[in-house]
């Protein structure tokens, strides 16, 4: 695991998503040592991809720039790679490095509505029995959505399957069988988006479910748990 310094910020730079608002893009006219700042002169670079923000940067100009608020996302586009339709995501802090089979690791805020979790993953060359992604609530058994990849544990073999747990109880779907998008080596992206109506799951692009049975949990989420994914980046 890597943690990032205390007072810098990398953001990532998705050419294939965007992020749909209520409101228009509001127009923003940023200062010196701006994180807006960093996103243009980055964005003038055909081969970045990411860039650091430190504080007090002496480096940067001030510049003019649009911003989507957060708090006003509905939706998320996937479109093929554009660079006209980029959308920039700050990580949360960590990066998880091949071979570690487990992170548990509390985010710097909840996910409430309107604002996305980003997880991209790769399976691992030597297939586990199960690849795990988990959105939790800190200090309790609470469960707010589990996302499986199960290749071959308990009954199933190559299913998808999204668990949610309260008061020791599973509510559990299943996934037709032919809906498995998940083999040995390949890069996962999974997208979870706060609504009034729950979370919104994405999977490699595709709207796949709204996970219903948590609502009052939307706001409270704060604790991301990963099994047996390598390479693993988390923004937010």
């Amino acid at each position: 695991m890597s943690t990032l310094a205390f007072e810098s910020t990398r953001y990532v730079r998705y050419n294939d998503r965007t992020l749909n608002c209520r409101s228009d893009l509001i127009p923003l006219t940023s200062s010196p040592a701006n994180n807006l700042v960093c996103a243009i002169k980055c964005k003038r670079q055909p081969d970045c991809t990411a860039f650091m923000f430190t504080r007090n940067n002496p480096g940067v100009q001030d510049a003019a720039c649009s911003w989507c608020p957060a708090n006003d996302i509905v939706s998320i586009s996937y479109t093929p790679a554009d660079p006209l339709l980029e959308t920039w995501v700050k990580t949360l802090g960590f990066l998880v490095f091949p071979n570690n089979p487990f992170i548990k690791e509390l985010i710097p805020t909840t996910l409430s509505i309107g604002q996305v979790l980003f997880f991209q993953g790769r399976v691992p060359d030597l297939l586990p029995d199960r690849c795990i992604f988990s959105l939790n609530v800190d200090s309790s058994a609470s469960i707010a959505a589990r996302i499986e990849a199960r290749f071959n544990y308990a009954h199933d073999e190559n299913r998808v399957v999204i668990f949610t747990l309260r008061n020791s109880a599973w509510n559990t779907f299943y996934f037709p069988r032919e809906f498995f998008p998940f083999s040995s080596g390949q890069k996962v992206d999974i997208a979870v988006l706060g609504t009034s109506e729950g979370f919104d799951m994405y999977l490699n692009g595709e709207y796949i479910k709204t996970v219903t049975s948590t609502t009052d949990w939307v706001g409270q989420i704060n604790l991301v748990i990963v099994t047996d994914y390598e390479e693993v980046l988390v923004t937010f």
